[in-house]
């Protein structure tokens, strides 16, 4: 029995039950992980918010998708509270509808977190190099709302997933230890340290 088959099934059935979103300007796949992964991992966030979440096709770093969450809720701008109880967790997502998990496709990924967390790194130069305007605004929201939960000492963390349609779970060593270089925690302006990857 074929995964891919089943999954183009279920693609093909979302898209049916909500027609709008196919004049969405997004990648099917994405759009449909997005809605997929929602009720499980995104807190059952509405259309609008799922599709502001997909980062575009090309200069996007290698994330697909960027949810920033406070204690379960959807932060859109730089505004919203954060005290010393909050929990801020930023969940970014790679989607491809590939047979299996790429070490470039994986890398990619890694190196766009890494580029967002730079804080010396500016937005201009990001931009210059070939960011995309989504993932830029993106960036800019974590780094403001990091060094906020920073100055707060509320607990920011991230959890990274790699979306394919394989069938069986083989992932290289390579990407296994671009994994544990994610997890390495990142060290605040207190002597606490504070994880950005789960």
């Amino acid at each position: 029995m074929s995964v891919k088959v089943l999954l183009d099934d279920q693609i093909d059935k979302l898209f049916e039950d909500n027609p709008e979103l196919k004049i969405v300007n997004k990648n099917q796949f994405e759009v449909a992980v997005a809605f997929f992964s929602n009720l499980k991992y995104l807190h059952g966030l509405d259309s609008d918010d799922l599709i502001d979440g997909i980062m575009g096709d090309g200069g996007d770093e290698g994330i697909d998708h960027c949810y920033v969450f406070c204690n379960g809720f959807l932060i859109s701008d730089e505004n919203f509270p954060i005290n010393k109880e909050s929990h801020v967790k930023v969940k970014f997502f790679q989607t491809k509808k590939e047979n299996g998990f790429k070490t470039d496709g994986f890398r990619k990924l890694k190196e766009g977190i890494e580029e967002i967390f730079d804080l010396e790194l500016s937005l201009d130069h990001l931009e210059n190099i070939g960011a995309n305007r989504d993932f830029l605004e993106k960036a800019e929201l974590i780094r403001k709302i990091f060094r906020k939960a920073s100055r707060e000492r509320a607990k920011f963390s991230c959890e990274v997933f790699y979306v394919t349609a394989a069938s069986d779970k083989n992932i290289s060593e390579k990407i296994e230890q671009m994994k544990k270089q994610l997890q390495a925690p990142y060290v605040s302006s207190y002597p606490e340290t504070t994880p950005i990857a789960k």
